[in-house]
């Protein structure tokens, strides 16, 4: 059995996944493997023509992906995976990583967001956008600054009275060849994806703890001919997270329950609307704009924190 760190969770898994910490933690998750059960025993014959269907449950999910195989995902604390003979570990692995665990988050009763994070002074600051708008790439500048990556893709925040916090998923981020260059990533350090993508990834070797950070901000990335920072107004911010919650094609994004969870986390903390033109020679000016302001919003709520204590 082996031990790994994710989403501020421990867990114990039957399947080698790269993608995260490992680390010899008590479990609160459990993924374990039965090569026994068939696809019929779980899918329907005509579902099973499909690439991937999603079947889903807050007790209990089931994802099917045809060349993959069947998990089945349990009350947000276990995974039960029926791979496919040919299936590779890498597809598995992305299988787990990229649909079950944000289900089994949901289950857990996480808000869920595409997008990325980076940690800065302590403080997650998270990107949303649609695919291809740049939120990894965006996470991948501010890392080429010094800041560690939180997590790439899926964001699964706890809201508490006041505060949205998020807890770090795992280390990785997907870049271009050119992107990588352009940052100063070692081009060595990459490896390519097992789904249909010109992207790469890289995973930096850096130590993530296990307690949630506090969202400062959240910038919702958009093309436009310059650069352009704003606050949403709260109205705003709620449609923006409705818009972006969720896993495209698979989590709702519009039930009651996401609708107070996105309403709370436009009250919890500041969304911001960043516009800029599509050009990477733009993204070291963006993540050094973003650091600073990001920087003195938090030594400026520190200074106010300070004040009312005294």
């Amino acid at each position: 059995m082996l031990s790994y760190l994710a989403y501020g969770l421990g867990i114990h898994s039957e399947l080698p996944i790269p993608e995260f910490t490992q680390a010899e933690i008590n479990g609160d998750i459990l993924i374990c493997l039965d090569s026994h059960r068939r696809v019929a025993d779980v899918v329907p014959a005509a579902v099973a023509q499909k690439t991937i269907a999603v079947q889903l449950d807050r007790n209990e999910s089931i994802i099917y992906q045809r060349d993959v195989g069947v998990c089945v995902v349990h009350n947000g604390c276990k995974i039960i995976v029926s791979p496919n003979q040919d299936a590779t570990d890498q597809q598995i692995s992305s299988l787990l990583t990229g649909m079950a665990m944000p289900i089994l988050l949901y289950q857990r009763g996480a808000l869920i967001l595409h997008g990325s994070a980076v940690s800065i002074e302590g403080h997650a600051v998270v990107f949303l956008g649609h695919s291809g708008e740049g939120k990894s790439s965006m996470a991948a500048a501010l890392h080429a600054r010094g800041h560690p990556l939180l997590v790439d893709d899926v964001v699964a925040v706890t809201l508490t009275v006041n505060q949205a916090l998020l807890c770090p998923g795992f280390s990785q981020v997907k870049l271009t060849p050119e992107l990588a260059d352009m940052l100063g990533y070692d081009r060595d350090r990459l490896y390519f994806l097992d789904i249909p993508s010109a992207k790469q990834a890289y995973r930096p070797q850096q130590r993530l703890d296990r307690g949630p950070l506090t969202i400062q901000r959240i910038y919702v990335l958009a093309s436009g001919p310059e650069v352009n920072v704003y606050p949403l107004k709260p109205y705003e911010a709620v449609i923006a997270h409705l818009q972006y919650a969720g896993l495209t094609g698979v989590l709702p994004a519009r039930d009651k329950r996401h609708f107070l969870q996105c309403a709370a986390l436009a009250r919890a903390c500041p969304t911001y609307k960043l516009q800029r033109p599509r050009d990477l020679t733009f993204l070291p000016k963006l993540a050094r704009l973003v650091e600073e302001s990001v920087i003195d919003d938090i030594h400026r709520s520190t200074s106010v924190h300070i004040r009312l204590a005294s």
